[in-house]
């Protein structure tokens, strides 16, 4: 078995070159794209100019977990004042103090060890992709944990012949979620790391990566699967795209990895991998919600409109996964079978739920769900109010805010404005080039929009691209409807418009155009949605896995908090015991009692200015991964 050293001085000789150029799709003529937590169908471009990508290419490129979550809702991010019950920080370590310029995900440990992913930005530079990928920690003495070293994320030099002006060294790529677990199969025996891989830019390497961390401080690097030098050397799947979360597990003297891939779930947007010989991994197994023959029926809900696949976990017995499905719910399915899995059950949804299923946790031997939703919207559905014109659809029409756009709150709730239909007279919109589509490249727009919201139809560019556009050539506000479909998205995007914009259904989108076509002005008031709380968590009776059934629901007195401001939500959760940890952001770690399921106790919290992502417990430490200053060490003192 081929063995490859990864800790070393420099990036450049640490890593392979491997890379994966994330791509969207053009309007018309394309697969609908299935919108997921991490690719939610925000990005149109126009066809890539590097055709090796075979993954969906509606949805490679913009994804939930990019979106910068101290602004999920377009607000502010902030604090509740500092408070601590039951917890004690016994140590930290903020990675900027040894030379790591980071902005810190998931956490996870083994022994006297510790790993942390990284996302995108740097904390101190704010620099895109700083390619630390996962940093070990010593945890021996907690009072004082050590960085040991890191195993970097891979450069983008495959992507030189193909991308003029990419340099040798640069990096792409960010390592979301990490996993260690001491396995013993046939093949191999010891401690296996896994560590997932998501473009940055799009530029970026995908797939998962498994490393023997038997020896924390010389970890070797035994294979990788989906990722795009295997399908460039013919890798068996032929696939390669992102990865955002992962989950090993045992079966006999078998060990699978389940795969969470940041595609269309029509695509199957759940794998599992043989890792049995980790450096020769297999896929086996595959699932979707939205087309496997045994799926429920499921649909889109609340702002995010989501049916992806977002988290797994494993049961202890290895025979059940628990699938975060977003709207379409906290799935159960029966993996004993590693090659089928197959669908037992799923949680319901009551009325003005969102959806959400971002973590879910086996407890009480399989018997209860433990669950973490996550909002990225302290609001509901906003809407597009029509002042003194009618449609066959009436005058109030649903509206989702953008990620990327000036909030609506920042004008107390609503914006009012005459209309402008950028493709007044367009009969062919099928190009990029008719000014429908309100692309940068495009004819000049029909009618102008100086001064008044543009109307603007989705397909064949960024949205980003479409609104900069409209904000540069006078547009107070912008409304984009979807094409041929009638789905509600949340459009994604880079903050670079000082503008409110909304997206509606395609249909609405033509009757304000039909309008304007007529001659008939148009006047609209865009209005935020209603507050309806921030993301909490979930127990749910999973004795009968066909039929889960909520029992209990758990909330902070921050959850129904408007005069606070994003995020503020639970993120992700461990159980031990009857006792649950959660990672609550801005409000830091949560530990709630359990032993009533139906009557849930928070019995210690500790926030001190954190924004913690990730939680796991070991022993009597409970270790969380703060975005902005690393690793903290806790221990419950009652």
């Amino acid at each position: 078995m081929e063995k490859k050293h990864v800790f070393a001085a420099s990036v450049a000789g640490t890593i392979l070159l491997l890379a994966m150029l994330a791509t969207t799709a053009v309007a018309g003529g394309h697969k609908p794209c299935k919108p997921t937590p991490k690719n939610p169908c925000p990005l149109e471009e126009e066809e890539p100019t590097h055709p090796m990508i075979t993954t969906d290419p509606e949805t490679g490129a913009a994804h939930f977990s990019d979106v910068d979550h101290h602004r999920w809702d377009g607000r502010s991010s902030g604090n509740r004042p500092p408070r601590q019950r039951n917890l004690q920080e016994i140590g930290s370590l903020d990675f900027t103090d040894v030379g790591l310029d980071d902005a810190n995900t998931d956490v996870w440990a083994l022994g006297n060890y510790a790993y942390v992913g990284t996302f995108d930005e740097g904390t101190v530079s704010g620099a895109l992709c700083p390619g630390t990928g996962v940093k070990v920690v010593d945890i021996s003495d907690p009072t004082s944990p050590t960085f040991v070293g890191n195993i970097s994320s891979p450069t983008s030099d495959i992507l030189i012949p193909f991308v003029p002006g990419l340099q040798s060294g640069e990096i792409h790529t960010r390592a979301n979620d990490v996993k260690v677990r001491t396995i013993n199969t046939r093949s191999f025996g010891g401690d296996l790391l896994v560590h997932t891989n998501e473009p940055c830019d799009g530029l970026g390497d995908g797939g998962i990566v498994l490393y023997d961390v038997t020896d924390p401080t010389d970890p070797q690097r035994l294979g990788a699967i989906y990722d795009l030098a295997d399908l460039i050397g013919g890798s068996p799947t032929g696939e390669a795209f992102g990865v955002h979360n992962t989950y090993i597990f045992e079966r006999g003297k078998k060990a699978y990895v389940m795969v969470v891939a940041n595609i269309n779930p029509d695509d199957y947007d759940f794998r599992i991998v043989d890792v049995s010989d980790p450096s020769s991994p297999k896929q086996v197994g595959r699932w979707s919600s939205t087309v496997s023959p045994d799926a429920p029926p499921v649909e889109t809900r609340g702002t995010s409109r989501s049916l992806g696949l977002h988290d797994v976990w494993a049961g202890d017995n290895g025979k059940i996964g628990y699938l975060s499905y977003w709207d379409a719910g906290y799935i159960l399915l029966d993996v004993s079978n590693p090659a089928n899995p197959t669908f037992i059950g799923n949680s319901t949804w009551v009325t003005g739920d969102e959806g959400n299923a971002h973590a879910a946790v086996p407890a009480q031997g399989g018997n209860l769900l433990i669950t973490s939703d996550e909002d990225f919207s302290a609001t509901g559905l906003g809407s597009a109010t029509l002042n003194n014109a009618s449609t066959p659809f009436g005058t109030v029409f649903e509206a989702i805010e953008a990620v990327f756009t000036v909030p609506l709150a920042d004008f107390s709730g609503s914006f009012t404005g005459d209309l402008a239909w950028v493709g007044l007279g367009d009969t062919e919109q099928n190009s990029a080039d008719d000014p429908s589509f309100g692309c940068a490249s495009g004819q000049p727009y029909a009618e102008s929009v100086a001064g008044k919201i543009a109307l603007i139809k989705r397909g064949f560019c960024r949205f980003d691209e479409k609104i900069f556009r409209a904000e540069s050539e006078g547009a107070v506000a912008a409304i984009v409807f979807n094409d041929a479909r009638e789905d509600l998205i949340l459009m994604g995007g880079n903050p670079i418009v000082a503008i409110p914009g909304v997206f509606i259904r395609g249909s609405r989108g033509e009757a304000l155009a039909d309008l304007r076509e007529a001659g008939t002005s148009v006047n609209v008031t865009l209005t935020e949605g209603v507050f309806n709380g921030f993301g909490f968590g979930r127990i749910f009776d999973i004795q009968d896995a066909s039929a889960p059934r909520l029992l209990s629901t758990i909330k902070l007195v921050s959850t129904l908090d408007p005069a606070l401001t994003n995020p503020f939500g639970s993120h992700n959760v461990v159980v031990r015991g009857e006792t649950a940890y959660f990672s609550w952001y801005q409000d830091g770690v949560v530990v709630v009692d359990f032993s009533d399921p139906t009557a849930p106790r928070v019995i210690a919290e500790f926030n001190d200015n954190n924004n913690h992502w990730g939680i796991y417990v070991q022993g009597e430490l409970i270790l969380a991964s703060d975005r902005a200053t690393g690793l903290h060490i806790y221990k419950h003192v009652p």
